[in-house]
């Protein structure tokens, strides 16, 4: 079916070639105006309405949603890691029996308060309140 737009003013004027078959003639032609406000309407509608459209925002939904799944992965790979860290090192001072205070600096700064930001907690807690009561030494001996 052929048809062509036509921009009069605010209006938009669609002329649609169609075959009617009314009684005793053969076809002809017919014309309907459509104002701005409805072509736009109908667009928007037929937008909404295409599969295309869902299964993009389908697409972009599962993107992000996988996208959080694996920042959940990656920090409690880093939970991990860093348990394993603070374990080591406060393993270490204890059966040393001492502490220096930069190495104290460094476990609770840089270890422990990061670890327990992201949620850790557990066996290297218990370590690190074993690692608080030994003395700071000034060099390690």
């Amino acid at each position: 079916m052929p048809f062509s737009f036509l921009l009069r003013g605010n209006e938009i004027t669609l002329n649609a070639s169609m075959k009617k078959k009314p009684i005793g003639e053969k076809g002809g032609e017919r014309m309907e105006i459509i104002t701005s406000n409805t072509f736009i309407l109908g667009i928007v509608g037929a937008i909404f309405a295409s599969s295309g459209f869902w299964a993009f925002a389908l697409y972009v939904f599962q993107s992000r949603q996988k996208l959080r799944e694996h920042d959940r992965d990656i920090l409690a790979c880093l939970k991990g890691l860093m348990n394993i860290r603070i374990r080591l090192q406060a393993e270490e001072y204890i059966a040393r029996g001492s502490i220096t205070n930069a190495e104290y600096r460094e476990l609770i700064e840089y270890l422990y308060k990061p670890y327990k930001a992201i949620g850790g907690n557990g066996l290297a807690e218990k370590m690190v309140r074993e690692v608080e009561e030994l003395p700071i030494t000034s060099r390690k001996e």
